[in-house]
């Protein structure tokens, strides 16, 4: 309460896309993790309703029942949150995870835009939030997602609040001394990266005092790596290694003048009994 909240939801359901993806198969129980978002690659797939209306209206009915504690689902029918269940307070919302299912420029700013205006339209209590969005994709789009002629100006949407991206480093090893050269050696390139382009194209954008997000910064691709922490086998010294690499590049982005600064899951923790946590916590 009192502070800025930064919403991301993961990747846009893939039953929204290409009937024939064998491997978009969500668990029947809506409370089991589902980690296979991304099994087909996630790469040049089609809404199968070309307007983009249902993607923007399932987002709209999604932060509707966050925020709210009911909506009304494609069926029409109301789903209310049990008594007590917590309402949330979102300040900042950065729209769409990354460019997956194949996005390109033209269809990711049709969709921002109409999914923006949508969210706005059904759902009163989301008017207060501010949007983000370009995260994982590439700079190159920074400066037109920045620049509010290039929106949809019928839909009536705000000026976007800033631009997001992500960043993981990872490693070729799987001890020590190789995770200290190679996440650091990334994270040296996220932080140039960051200084000679980011940056510049936020500060001299066409949205006056547009913000830089920096989220998702973690580690991926090491050796003994798992979604699940049962099969994890992750050199102990890995979690060391990542929290310091995280710890250096906030020290230097932030000095930088980076506005938001986001860690990814992928952290977590070794065994500790000591602390009455018997299992590996990862992701």
């Amino acid at each position: 309460q009192g502070k800025d909240t930064v919403v991301n939801f993961a990747t846009q359901p893939c039953w929204m896309f290409n009937k024939n993806l064998s491997w978009c198969t969500p668990p029947t129980n809506p409370d089991e993790a589902y980690f296979n978002y991304a099994g087909g690659g996630v790469q040049s797939y089609d809404e199968l309703d070309s307007t983009g209306k249902t993607l923007a209206e399932y987002y709209a009915r999604l932060i509707g029942y966050l925020m709210t504690g009911e909506m009304v689902d494609e069926h029409g029918v109301k789903h209310a949150a049990p008594p007590g269940q917590r309402k949330f307070n979102f300040s900042v919302w950065e729209v769409f995870n990354e460019g997956e299912h194949g996005y390109g420029y033209a269809r990711y700013m049709r969709d921002f835009d109409l999914l923006v205006s949508t969210v706005r339209r059904e759902v009163p209590e989301a008017r207060q939030i501010r949007w983000m969005g370009v995260g994982g994709t590439t700079p190159v789009w920074v400066p037109s997602f920045l620049d509010p002629d290039m929106h949809n100006a019928s839909l009536g949407i705000p000026p976007p609040f800033g631009a997001s991206s992500h960043y993981y480093s990872g490693s070729t090893g799987s001890d020590g001394d190789a995770f200290a050269r190679d996440f650091f050696e990334g994270a040296d390139g996220l932080i140039d990266s960051v200084r000679a382009v980011l940056l510049p194209q936020t500060e001299h954008s066409r949205t006056p005092g547009a913000k830089l997000d920096i989220d998702e910064l973690g580690v991926l691709g090491c050796a003994g790596m798992s979604d699940d922490p049962r099969t994890a086998g992750l050199n102990p010294i890995y979690f060391n290694a990542a929290g310091a690499m995280q710890a250096y590049v906030f020290g230097k982005l932030v000095l930088d003048g980076a506005d938001i600064l986001g860690f990814s899951q992928f952290a977590g923790n070794p065994p500790l009994p000591h602390w009455d946590i018997p299992n590996t916590q990862f992701p």
